[in-house]
């Protein structure tokens, strides 16, 4: 099989990535609506984008008032030089997400289409939550790839990529086993024969 980041790198050198907007931006339209409910009365916030891609919604993000920084990062060199050419306002950071070290802290840990390409996802989640997400942060993801989206479970066997297929709930318990609260996960963008893009999030 071949690892993630072969696959993105090649997205990105053939223009594959241009979709990810498009494709995405409804539930993305709901993380932000989710985000800007908490944190309303709120300012200079910092949010750290977890597999950020060409960074289109890593450059969205800085767009919000409330948010003052933006680090978008990624493991694939391709994804991360376009998202350096197209967008000035955020940083970006090539790096190995399945052995995350950095110390950075933020407010908002936010990720999309991106956990189930980990080796662990649990042990990055728990790990962000401990030593990068602030106290009363919120960790935020969606991801289109889980057990009850049935017309997903194809995507490892035709990409020949490894992914993790989990349920709904133990995306859930994950965040619980790194001791979040107030946990929950809305199902967007729904239609036939497809269970919608799961977002689940809780707070520190």
């Amino acid at each position: 099989m071949k690892k993630a980041i072969e696959v993105f790198n090649e997205w990105a050198t053939v223009g594959r990535d241009e979709g990810m907007k498009k494709n995405h931006f409804p539930a993305f339209k709901k993380i932000k609506k989710i985000i800007k409910t908490k944190y309303c009365d709120q300012e200079k916030l910092t949010i750290g984008d977890f597999g950020c891609g060409n960074g289109w919604a890593t450059d969205n993000l800085m767009n919000e008032s409330i948010i003052d920084l933006a680090i978008g990062y990624d493991g694939s060199e391709e994804m991360i030089y376009k998202a350096r050419q197209r967008f000035s306002k955020p940083m970006f950071k090539k790096t190995n997400l399945n052995h995350w070290r950095e110390k950075k802290q933020f407010n908002i840990i936010y990720s999309m289409e991106f956990l189930y390409y980990l080796e662990d996802p649990k042990a990055f989640i728990c790990l962000t939550c401990e030593k990068n997400l602030k106290d009363n942060g919120m960790f935020i993801a969606g991801i289109d790839h889980y057990l009850e989206n049935k017309s997903s479970l194809k995507w490892s066997k035709d990409l020949n990529v490894k992914m993790q297929t989990k349920k709904i709930e133990e995306w859930k318990n994950y965040l619980k086993i790194a001791g979040l609260r107030n946990i929950k996960h809305e199902q967007i963008n729904q239609k036939e024969n497809w269970n919608g893009t799961l977002i689940f999030y809780g707070e520190k």
